[in-house]
C-alpha cells in the first residue's frame, strides 16, 4: 500500500499540466503627450508625444512650454507594468498658463486589453486625482468588452483636490476585459484660477495564475499518507 500511494502521488505530481497565463495580452496602447499653442491662432506650439512601442515596462515623461512673460507650460508622465498576473501602473499630468492666451493639453494614458479563459479573482487597489478645476482628470477604469462596466472610479475635481482611494476585488468571468486609466490637463481661454491644474492615477491589479492546486494538494496528501504508513509499519 504504501508504494501504491507513493507511486500514485509521484504520478500526478508528473502528469500535472503546466500553470496557464493568468492574463493573455490582446493589445495596449500606452502614452504620454504635451503640447502648448498660442490659442485661436495658428502660431508656434511646442509638444512632445512618447509611446509604449510594446507590452514591455513603459517609464517616460513629456514636457512642453511656450511663451515669455505670459507663459505657459506642461509635462506627463508614466511608469507602468504588465505582467502574466499583474498590472501596476501611475501616470501624473500637469499644466499652467498664465492666463487665456494659450491651448495647453497633457495627458497620460494606459489602455490594455486582455483575454482570461477562466473564472479568475481579482483585486484592483489605487487612487485617483484631480485638481482644481473641471479641466483635470484622474481616473481608473475595468470593463469586460461586450457585458458592461466592472468598475469606474474618476476624481471630482471639487473636492479640494484630495486623493481618492479604492479597493475593489471579485471574481472575474472568462472573457475579453480593458483596463483603462488616465490623467489629464485641457484648457483653452481659462478664466482667471482656472489656468493651472493637474491630475493622477495609481494602481495595481493582481489576478492569480491558475495553479495545479488541486493535483499538488492530492499527490501530497498521498505522499502524506505513505509516510504515515511507513513509520507505522
Amino acid at each position: 500500500m504504501q508504494r501504491n500511494a507513493l507511486t500514485l502521488a509521484m504520478l500526478l505530481l508528473a502528469t500535472a499540466p503546466a500553470p496557464a497565463l493568468a492574463l493573455t495580452i490582446v493589445d495596449q496602447e500606452r502614452f504620454v503627450e504635451a503640447l502648448v499653442c498660442e490659442a485661436g491662432t495658428s502660431g508656434p506650439c511646442d509638444s512632445e508625444r512618447i509611446d509604449a512601442a510594446d507590452a514591455g515596462p513603459f517609464l517616460a515623461s513629456a514636457s512642453a512650454a511656450l511663451g515669455a512673460g505670459p507663459m505657459a507650460e506642461a509635462s506627463g508622465d508614466q511608469d507602468s507594468r504588465i505582467e502574466t498576473d499583474r498590472v501596476i501602473a501611475s501616470g501624473n499630468a500637469a499644466a499652467s498658463t498664465s492666463d487665456g492666451t494659450y491651448f495647453v493639453r497633457v495627458q497620460s494614458s494606459f489602455e490594455l486589453f486582455f483575454d482570461l479563459v477562466a473564472p479568475t479573482a481579482f483585486s484592483l487597489v489605487g487612487a485617483v486625482f484631480a485638481e482644481p478645476t473641471d479641466s483635470a482628470l484622474g481616473g481608473v477604469e475595468l470593463f469586460q468588452v461586450g457585458t458592461g462596466e466592472v468598475f469606474s472610479l474618476y476624481d471630482d475635481p471639487f473636492d479640494g483636490g484630495q486623493s481618492s482611494p479604492f479597493s475593489v476585488s471579485g471574481v472575474l468571468d472568462p472573457g475579453s476585459y480593458r483596463l483603462y486609466a488616465f490623467a489629464g490637463f485641457v484648457t483653452e481661454g481659462c478664466d482667471p484660477g482656472e489656468c493651472t491644474g493637474s491630475g493622477a492615477y495609481s494602481f495595481q491589479f493582481v489576478v492569480p495564475e491558475p495553479a495545479t492546486g488541486l493535483l499538488t494538494g492530492i499527490a501530497l496528501a498521498g505522499l502524506a499518507a505513505a509516510r504515515r504508513r511507513g513509520s507505522s509499519a
